[in-house]
């Protein structure tokens, strides 16, 4: 029923998540079809983040979606931000990710399942603690580059002038017990799509 989504190998770059944006979103669309309001979680600025956000909101204007952006910038934003969610008429959540919201997955996931709101994160971890469905690069796939990386710096080339490799394999995780309690039928053409699926 699963199979798995490869991105087709392309150049190394940097910028790694702006090219994934547009394809979360249109995954979040197909889950939730009536979705025309989406709240942006930010998290602090990055390398990437710019791109992201103008990915994001390029794939919007083709889906008629509209963006409301919300920036948590450090750990005492978090709270405030969640909060924010009860108060605005959001039909679902989505966020490029970021370690103050990977260490505060638990609160994210609260937050939104009080607010009954479809949410989208890129972490497995995500969708297994109560999230709606998850979107991102398979982390195992990455670890046996590692050591190419560790041999070619140890043999003396700098860290600096070695290109990052962009992940070519994601993942995607649905939660249909989620799902269920959010009143969402989620299509099979979707979930034809998912690498893993929580019932």
């Amino acid at each position: 029923m699963a199979r798995s989504i490869h991105r087709p190998k392309t150049k190394m770059r940097v910028d790694i998540t702006p090219d994934t944006s547009a394809k979360t979103l249109e995954l979040l669309k197909e889950a939730v079809p009536h979705a025309s309001r989406v709240v942006l979680l930010l998290g602090p600025s990055g390398g990437t983040r710019t791109l992201y956000v103008d990915a994001l909101k390029a794939a919007a204007v083709r889906l008629h979606i509209t963006i409301r952006t919300v920036e948590i910038l450090k750990q005492e934003d978090l709270l405030q931000g969640l909060q924010s969610l009860s108060r605005e008429r959001d039909d679902a959540l989505i966020s490029p990710g970021g370690p103050l919201f990977f260490n505060n997955l638990a609160a994210i996931v609260t937050a939104v399942q009080m607010k009954n709101l479809p949410a989208m994160m890129p972490f497995r971890q995500f969708v297994e603690q109560g999230g709606l469905m998850s979107y991102g690069a398979n982390i195992p796939a990455l670890w046996p580059r590692v050591p190419v990386y560790l041999d070619r710096i140890f043999r003396g080339a700098r860290p600096a002038d070695i290109p990052i490799e962009q992940p070519t394999k994601f993942d995607l995780l649905i939660n249909l017990k989620t799902a269920k309690a959010l009143g969402l039928t989620i299509p099979q053409s979707l979930l034809l799509q998912a690498d893993q699926i929580i019932e």
